[in-house]
């Protein structure tokens, strides 16, 4: 751990942060969350745009680098313009998905639920309106989208607060390095600790998720630096 998080949280959100409710509910609830939110700063927690678009970049994100995700992601807006327009990707042969860096497993499920989009039978205002079990019931209905994929859109999309994606390995680890917990810990273990971040689950995980993201970066960093410290032979 870093000096920053082995110092006590002792600073109050800003009154203008959007979450500072649930951060100060965090900081007291929580000290070694509260270290790490000390470390992090203010929670930039901000919905995507929501719709097609949004569930089509999640699916693309499953199972691969964020790195990879996101070259998926621009090919896709290359192909299918910024937003994707919903009927070509329904009409799109599996060929051309793939062009873009989706799986063929991937590119099934995109097109399906752009034809689902187009057909009219998924209506995204509609579902935006419903509570949190009827979201997910909906999507984990659509073909290729488990419960990972799901709480993500809960999460990042519709900005609901108390969602906690137990399914991601990244996170679990996240929290196993911070709370000290072997590596033979049971899920039920990581339930119970999210339990005291309730109703905020989805702020406590956006902040564990900012740490790893920043961790990963600087050790990019350190690398390229150390890699470019190398004497020429």
């Amino acid at each position: 751990m870093t000096q920053a998080i082995m110092t006590r949280a002792t600073t109050l959100p800003d009154p203008d942060d959007a979450w500072r409710d649930a951060v100060a509910h965090l900081c007291a609830r929580d000290l070694v969350l509260g270290r790490i939110i000390a470390a992090m700063g203010p929670c930039g927690l901000k919905a995507r745009s929501g719709g097609f678009a949004a569930l089509m970049d999640i699916i693309a994100a499953q199972q691969v680098s964020k790195y990879a995700a996101d070259s998926i992601r621009r090919r896709l807006r290359k192909s299918f313009g910024d937003p994707p327009d919903v009927a070509r990707v329904a009409a799109a042969r599996t060929p051309r998905l793939r062009g873009c860096g989706l799986s063929g497993a991937k590119a099934k499920y995109i097109r399906g639920i752009a034809r689902e989009v187009v057909a009219g039978t998924l209506d995204f205002d509609h579902l935006h309106a419903q509570n949190d079990d009827a979201v997910m019931e909906r999507l984990l209905s659509l073909n290729g989208i488990g419960r990972w994929t799901a709480e993500i859109y809960l999460m990042f999309v519709l900005t609901r607060p108390d969602i906690f994606p137990i399914g991601d390995g990244a996170l679990r680890n996240a929290i196993r390095e911070h709370y000290a917990l072997r590596k033979s810990a049971k899920l039920k273990k990581f339930e119970t600790i999210a339990r005291g971040w309730a109703p905020y689950r989805t702020v406590a995980s956006w902040y564990l998720y900012a740490w790893i993201n920043r961790t990963r970066a600087e050790k990019r960093a350190a690398k390229g630096a150390a890699k470019k410290e190398e004497p020429m032979v």
